[in-house]
């Protein structure tokens, strides 16, 4: 049985878990965090491309740093994922955890935790969109997934990584960190393009979804929406950045690039322990952007 990747997906935890609240929203146009033309390093770059219901990328890599990039030429919004399987790890045996895993409970999802790493990769881009995301793989068997939260259908590629690329990660404008249960990243941020090395300093699995707000929007603000059913008036417009769903010590770069105003980050993956969003435990930010 295929892997519910989905259960992976920042999207399909907001959706899931927050039930009618509509804090987040599907990306209707490419977001700003998959334009990498600028400020990517030209290393070493491999593609995986979604056409209709099969996934294609390279059979084998080199480890290093490398830059991912995700072409989806279906007719519906999906996104890439990269699991990484611990040694003596089959892929049919990850397969029948991660069926498991997708009750959603923060119990099964730890199960699938001790059998693979999940390396990142590209949110869900819109159809004829292509993203990009840069991240260190090391050594072993790799499976590609590629699914969306609308019941599209799941494609999947396996891959080797062996040996080095000799490529160097590139000196990064900005870190940001996720752990149990924060962000650090700083309460004011210049507007414009920078590279941003987004780490997860965790035990669980984290992503960052950063999303305008209305000024003034406090986190009180934030934490009441999280159990409301409707659209929060403070919410302006859909995500403007967002990550792909990691393991701790794992880091994902991605080229953002952020208009002045009022931003809300958060993460929506439930918690191995109670099963909640992080969100709900506290993993909630506000940044400021100012003006020229």
């Amino acid at each position: 049985m295929v892997l519910k990747t989905r259960l992976l997906v920042s999207v399909f935890f907001a959706l899931v878990i927050l039930g009618g609240c509509r804090l987040i929203v599907k990306p209707e146009t490419t977001p700003a965090s998959v334009d990498t033309a600028t400020t990517m390093p030209q290393t070493v770059e491999v593609t995986f491309t979604r056409i209709a219901d099969t996934l294609s990328g390279p059979e084998m890599l080199e480890g290093g740093y490398t830059t991912v990039t995700f072409t989806n030429s279906a007719d519906q919004p999906y996104e890439l994922t990269l699991v990484r399987l611990r040694e003596g790890v089959t892929p049919e045996e990850f397969e029948l955890l991660a069926t498991a895993a997708e009750d959603g409970t923060g119990e099964s999802l730890g199960a699938l935790l001790e059998v693979a790493e999940i390396y990142g990769g590209v949110a869900a881009i819109p159809p004829g969109a292509s993203a990009s995301a840069a991240v260190t793989l090391a050594e072993g068997r790799y499976l590609a997934f590629s699914s969306n939260y609308e019941g599209g259908v799941e494609a999947r590629f396996d891959f080797d990584v062996s040996g080095s690329n000799g490529a160097q990660a590139p000196v990064a404008d900005r870190e940001i960190t996720m752990f149990e249960f924060g962000f650090g990243i700083d309460a004011e941020i210049p507007a414009g393009k920078e590279l941003w090395r987004i780490s997860n300093i965790g035990e669980q699995l984290h992503h960052v979804m950063i999303f305008p707000v209305e000024p003034g929007t406090t986190i009180e603000d934030v934490n009441a929406a999280l159990s409301q059913p409707g659209e929060p008036a403070f919410v302006t417009g859909p995500p403007v950045v967002t990550s792909a769903t990691f393991t701790g010590g794992i880091s994902n770069d991605l080229t953002v690039e952020l208009a002045p105003g009022s931003y809300g980050v958060i993460c929506f993956v439930p918690d191995i322990e109670t099963g909640l969003p992080h969100a709900a435990l506290g993993m909630v930010s506000l940044v400021t952007v100012p003006g020229s």
